[in-house]
């Protein structure tokens, strides 16, 4: 089983990422999965990954992590969720 993530800024797709089981950092600086976005901390949040299972967890970011307009601490995802930090969209899709 894997995901796919889909990274927008606006309306420019910036990336399309496949993961497979594991943790990935989010973050603007610091992490797996970097982002040119001002508005992410350098360690933003992590996705956890296993099987058909998905979730991210905020690392005490200062502008938050939201999933599908809602801030959240921590989330388990679904097919389609969109993950936003700052202007930047992660939607998850499940391959």
């Amino acid at each position: 089983m894997s995901w796919d993530l889909e990274i927008k800024n606006g309306e420019e797709t910036i990336a399309h990422i496949t993961l497979r089981d594991g943790m990935f950092a989010v973050g603007r600086d610091n992490g797996d999965i970097k982002i040119d976005d001002t508005k992410a901390s350098k360690r933003h949040c992590n996705l956890y990954i296993q099987g058909d299972e998905i979730s991210v967890i905020d690392s005490g970011s200062t502008n938050g992590t939201f999933v599908n307009g809602i801030r959240i601490d921590k989330k388990d995802l679904r097919h389609n969720d969109v993950i936003v930090i700052g202007t930047t969209r992660i939607r998850v899709l499940k391959c």
